[in-house]
C-alpha cells in the first residue's frame, strides 16, 4: 500500500502570494467589522433623529431647546462623516504599505470620533429631553 506523500519543495504558491492571501482577507475582516461598525452606526443615528424629532416638538423655545438642538445635530454630523470614512476604508485595497498606513489613520481618526460621538450622547442621555413635553401635557389637561 502506498501513502501519498505531498510535495512542499514545489510549492506553486510563493511567499508573496501568501502574504497577500493573508491581506485578502484581513480585507474582507476589516470590511465586515466597518459594515458592523456601519450598522451600529446607523442605529445610532435613528435614536438621534427621534430625539432632535422630540426636542422640535417642544412648545417652549428656551436655552435648554436651543443647546440640545446643537447637540443633536453635533452628533448626527459627526455621525454622518464617520459613516462616509467607514465606507472609504471599506473600498481601500490594503495591498501596499502607504494604503496600510492611511488605513490605519483614518481607523484612528474614526475611534476618535466614535469617542467624541458616544460622550455626546451620553450627554444627550442626561438630559431629559422629554421631560418638559410631559409637564406642558399635565398642565394642559389641568386647565
Amino acid at each position: 500500500m502506498e501513502i501519498n506523500k505531498v510535495d512542499v519543495t514545489n510549492n506553486e504558491e510563493g511567499i508573496g502570494d501568501s502574504i497577500f492571501g493573508f491581506l485578502r482577507s484581513f480585507n474582507s475582516y476589516a470590511t465586515k467589522k466597518t459594515l458592523g461598525q456601519g450598522a451600529l452606526d446607523l442605529a445610532l443615528l435613528a435614536a438621534n433623529i427621534s430625539k432632535l424629532t422630540t426636542v422640535l416638538d417642544r412648545k417652549k423655545k428656551d436655552g435648554v431647546y436651543y443647546v440640545l438642538t446643537v447637540i443633536i445635530c453635533l452628533s448626527i454630523g459627526l455621525q454622518l462623516i464617520v459613516g462616509v470614512l467607514m465606507g472609504v476604508i471599506g473600498k481601500m485595497d490594503l495591498k501596499t504599505e502607504q494604503q496600510r498606513k492611511v488605513a490605519n489613520i483614518l481607523n484612528n481618526i474614526i475611534t476618535v470620533m466614535v469617542s467624541v460621538i458616544c460622550v455626546i450622547n451620553i450627554v444627550l442621555s442626561v438630559i431629559d429631553v422629554s421631560a418638559p413635553i410631559a409637564n406642558q401635557a399635565k398642565s394642559s389637561e389641568g386647565s
